[in-house]
């Protein structure tokens, strides 16, 4: 709540991105998602604190424990990213095509159409298709759901604009419509019992999903508390055998300039 779409967006490719290389028995989803939206709001220069993070999640005012764990795993997060922190939105092409088909269509309404391609980008953000095609792929299917309500044949268009590539470009266009139409309809469905539906297959893996989880990766269990516990043994036991070796040599430089040649 509160963040802007390509904030919320960003987010999202995040999480995908870092489930890709992880188990969801490893890591906690909510904290994750909480996290890519924090790594999100930096990486598109939407800087707010911590503390407003936390409360923007519903855990308080200040950060406490919710926020902690959002800094917790940031680094995690960003390893599973490889560190890599850009991403490429459908939002600028579908602009770019939109003035195209101005051309050919002077009475396009262009706020109307955009506002109905932001509302397809959404839904394909909850499907793999943002990580499978290009943004300009995904932006030519999202207008390809509207064309018929605006009278745009985007067939011509398409065929014009790419020519030869063309057969092939629709190919992946047309099954791109039709997973944002799909994805459409379960984003309505959940929107109207304003949580997941009484007879969904997920209420039941959820249900599971607690009995499964790593208990290590958990921050409510003691077995987090206790792995936590002993990294933080760890670091410090090599902390203090390098500033050992630090010491050690400078002691032995010293003597040895003390010694002369």
């Amino acid at each position: 709540r509160g963040f802007p779409e390509k904030v919320q967006a960003t987010a999202v490719i995040y999480f995908k991105r870092f489930f890709l290389y992880h188990s969801l028995l490893e890591y906690d989803p909510a904290t994750l998602m909480n996290t890519c939206l924090f790594l999100a709001s930096k990486a598109e220069e939407y800087h707010i604190s911590i503390g407003e993070m936390t409360r923007r999640v519903g855990g308080g005012p200040d950060c406490g424990p919710k926020g902690e764990r959002i800094l917790e795993t940031e680094v995690t997060l960003l390893e599973g990213l490889r560190f890599n922190l850009l991403v490429y939105h459908p939002y600028r092409p579908a602009l770019g095509f939109v003035s195209q088909l101005k051309l050919d269509y002077p009475t396009l309404d262009e706020a109307a159409i955009l506002e109905r391609a932001r509302i397809n980008t959404r839904a394909l953000l909850c499907t793999d298709v943002i990580l499978l095609r290009t943004p300009a792929q995904v932006a030519l299917g999202v207008l390809w759901v509207e064309a018929a309500g605006f009278r745009i044949d985007m067939e011509s268009y398409i065929r014009k604009r790419f020519g030869q590539s063309a057969d092939a470009l629709l190919a992946i266009v047309k099954n791109i419509a039709k997973l944002c139409e799909g994805a459409k309809a379960n984003m309505n469905e959940f929107v109207l019992h304003h949580h997941t539906p009484p007879n969904s297959p997920l209420r039941a893996l959820l249900a599971r999903y607690a009995t499964l989880r790593n208990p290590t990766t958990d921050p409510t269990t003691q077995a987090y508390q206790d792995a936590r516990r002993a990294r933080e043994e760890e670091h410090e036991t090599k902390r203090r055998i390098k500033e050992a070796i630090r010491a050690r040599e400078q002691a032995e430089s010293e003597d040895e300039l003390l010694r002369g040649p």
